[in-house]
């Protein structure tokens, strides 16, 4: 792990809504010890991006970067950089942006402009030189560079932090998003023009947001966001997790009668799960582990806090994404492009999926398989894509499901149709509904917060299956239509011999055919077979 770890092990505080190193240290707020990687970057890289979710710890990461070019050494007492290197320690002048605390509400970009140049001005005056009066933000910024040079005699450490915050906050109004992109290129391209007064380059968002075209004069730039090596850097590993928490760990268990191992895979179900690479350890949120040792309570932390769930449905909703694809295979290539219309993408970088594993298709392509990290976001983002998609409360939609779960275990299809139909019913006439996969994705979302084990479009040398659903000792081979017969969709089963694909594995196997009628807006017939 790297760290250095204190002979004592009193119980510190928790360093709820804390993202300045110096107050936390100051204040013996309980640090998790990630010096180790920031000695690494700083002796071995100059120009550096990393993209995580919100809530990840890239704000305390920033700050920490700043404390050690204000050559605070002071804070680092029994810290990996300090304990365990032969770090130069100096001073070196620091221009530190929260892109995420620099309105951008405005009607026009203009108005982002003058708080940006606000910004640089507090910087300018803590260093006691002067900007141009109505100047441009990135003439602005190209003066305070070369000012701060000048009157140090040292380059100049960049840290930037949450570069993109400007493009997420308008996320759902693409114009507004593209006037903000514009500005951030123009702004961001000064750092290359400037090298020669940079000493480092340090910037985080959610996102590689149209890399190519934001950091388009950065191609120095090192992206950290996949890199194996760095993949925990942000987040929590489970010995962080076992050592750093381990007094609160058996007080929650106490709390809850269980044991330290029960403990542990209870908090892995809810709050574990994020990997960054294919081939690195999963790390915790650490903004929901905070919260859970502070209250002593499992909930939905992040989920709740992170803001972006609304827009993205919205999103999701207007773009028609089949939400029976929401954890899917995405090739290489489109896993990097994160822009209005990659839905899965999109998901990936604002923390809603992550990578579960990685394979290479018949062609030799790789393949990054996407799922819901863990409990935090898996219910609660399904249950309101549910909610918005089919116009429920979210209050009435836990024992609907509870109700689905049960007859799809005692075959109970009469009132499994039903309450079915609950679902549809109450879709707005203003949705248009002329396309299958609206229904079959308010299907797929139901029976995964549910929990049960659904495969969507299973590919056999006949066909495709629409969907399977795997229970103890049955299994369910679904086939849906749209405007036609149940009795098609069954015959289509019959046919195409998607049975034999499962028919070794000891279990009853169930066919059950479904069709929506478009204009009544419900399932219309159903039929099962064996």
């Amino acid at each position: 792990m790297g760290d250095v770890m204190a002979n004592s092990k009193k119980l510190q505080n928790l360093p709820l809504g804390t993202q300045d190193f110096g107050v936390l240290r100051d204040n013996d707020y309980l640090y998790v010890d990630k010096t180790n990687y920031v000695y690494d970057l700083m002796t071995t890289s100059r120009v550096l991006f990393l993209a995580r979710p919100r809530r990840f710890g890239k704000s305390l990461l920033v700050s920490t970067f700043e404390a050690v070019f204000r050559n605070r050494k002071e804070l680092f007492d029994g810290l990996y950089i300090k304990e365990k290197t032969n770090y130069d320690w100096q001073e070196y002048p620091v221009i530190k942006l929260d892109m995420s605390a620099i309105p951008c509400s405005g009607e026009h970009s203009k108005d982002f402009e003058k708080y940006l140049n606000a910004a640089l001005g507090d910087i300018a005056e803590n260093y006691q030189v002067k900007l141009e009066a109505d100047s441009t933000p990135q003439r602005n910024f190209s003066v305070l560079i070369n000012q701060l040079r000048k009157k140090t005699g040292k380059p100049v450490a960049i840290l930037i932090d949450e570069y993109d915050a400007p493009l997420i906050k308008n996320i759902s109004d693409e114009p507004k998003a593209i006037q903000m992109q514009e500005v951030l290129k123009d702004f961001y391209v000064v750092m290359k023009s400037e090298d020669a007064n940079i000493k480092f380059i340090f910037l985080t968002g959610v996102s590689k947001f149209a890399k190519v075209s934001v950091f388009s004069g950065l191609n120095n730039l090192e992206d950290l966001s996949k890199n194996p090596k760095y993949a925990t850097l942000l987040g929590y590993t489970q010995n962080e997790l076992e050592y750093y928490f381990a007094d609160r760990i058996e007080q929650l268990a106490q709390k809850e009668n269980k044991t330290i191992p029960e403990m542990l895979e209870k908090i892995k179900y809810w709050y574990n799960g994020y990997q960054f690479n294919e081939n690195s350890e999963k790390v915790y949120n650490p903004f929901s582990l905070l919260h859970l040792f502070s209250t002593n309570h499992f909930e939905a932390y992040w989920y709740e806090r992170s803001g972006m769930h609304g827009k993205l449905i919205k999103i999701i909703k207007n773009n028609r994404f089949d939400l029976s694809q929401i954890e899917q295979k995405i090739y290489e290539k489109e896993i990097d492009l994160f822009d209005f219309k990659h839905i899965s993408s999109l998901l990936l970088y604002t923390g809603y999926l992550t990578i579960e594993n990685v394979c290479f298709n018949e062609r030799g392509g790789k393949e990054y398989k996407l799922s819901f990290p863990n409990h935090d976001i898996r219910y609660p983002f399904l249950r309101d894509i549910l909610s918005e998609y089919a116009n429920i409360s979210m209050a009435d939609i836990s024992g609907h499901i509870d109700t689905i779960e049960t007859c799809l275990k005692d075959e109970n299809y009469k009132l499994l149709i039903k309450e079915l139909n609950i679902f549809y019913a109450n879709i707005p006439y203003d949705v248009q509904l002329n396309y299958e996969k609206y229904y079959q994705g308010i299907f797929y979302v139901v029976l995964k917060l549910l929990g049960i084990s659904i495969d969507v479009e299973i590919h056999t040398n006949e066909g495709s299956i629409d969907a399977v659903i795997h229970l103890e000792d049955k299994i369910y081979l679904i086939e849906f239509k749209l405007g036609k017969s149940s009795d098609e969709a069954l015959a289509q089963i019959h046919e195409k011999h998607y049975a034999e694909k499962y028919q070794n594995q000891n279990k009853k196997i169930i066919l059950l055919g479904i069709n929506f009628d478009r204009e009544k807006r419900k399932i219309s017939d159903w039929k099962v077979g064996e």
